[in-house]
């Protein structure tokens, strides 16, 4: 069971209210047990959702300090430096804290959204065919990945299937229009080329 601090800390989180969710984090871990890097990993995280991705990696650093194992530290760590794109220090991190099952899905999110900055995307769909992922996350990494191989084909296609199990879900429509537009636009002006012979500029 949670207790009725930490109640009050995700109940600042989940309206939005970062800044005061990274105070009330700070004031509870000076308050408690200074060698617990509980209360530094959630502000670290609260600072991540305003961009304080400096002040971020200070606080996860500091909580990795306490306890150089801690998994939830690490991934503190490795959301601060994808923040500041650093995007390689952070995937070790990543990839040190996979075999967690309590962090897993953070992991793979994590290792996905970093290989995306390096447009690596084979090996996006590698890890995904190995991985098991909760399925609208995997529809979303699977459009990314083809997108980035401009496969829009394959790409509509995961679509269709996205919207056969979530039908009029916005996130699913959006992806479906942006790639068909993408797809119909290259084709059109292929064609224009090929009727004139000249590239358009």
């Amino acid at each position: 069971m949670m207790s009725p601090k930490y109640d009050e800390y995700r109940a600042l989180f989940r309206k939005g209210r970062y800044i005061e969710a990274a105070g009330f984090a700070e004031t509870a871990y000076l308050e408690g047990n200074q060698n617990n890097p509980f209360w530094l990993t959630r502000q670290a995280a609260a600072l991540i959702k305003i961009r304080e991705y400096k002040e971020s990696l200070e606080v996860a650093e500091q909580a990795l300090s306490l306890n150089p194992s801690n998994p939830y530290s690490m991934l503190a760590v490795a959301d601060a430096l994808r923040g500041l794109k650093r995007t390689d220090e952070a995937l070790r991190y990543y990839e040190e804290i996979m075999g967690d099952p309590k962090i897993t899905f953070f992991a793979q999110k994590g290792i996905l959204s970093c290989l995306e900055a390096k447009k690596e995307w084979d090996k996006m769909l590698g890890h995904m065919r190995k991985w098991e992922m909760p399925r609208n996350s995997a529809f979303v990494w699977k459009v990314k990945a083809l997108t980035g191989q401009k496969r829009w084909d394959e790409a509509i296609e995961i679509c269709g299937q996205w919207l056969a199990v979530q039908p009029d879900l916005p996130q699913a429509l959006w992806a479906l229009t942006n790639l068909e537009i993408q797809r119909d636009g290259i084709s059109l002006q292929k064609s224009r080329e090929t009727r004139t012979g000249l590239k358009t500029v």
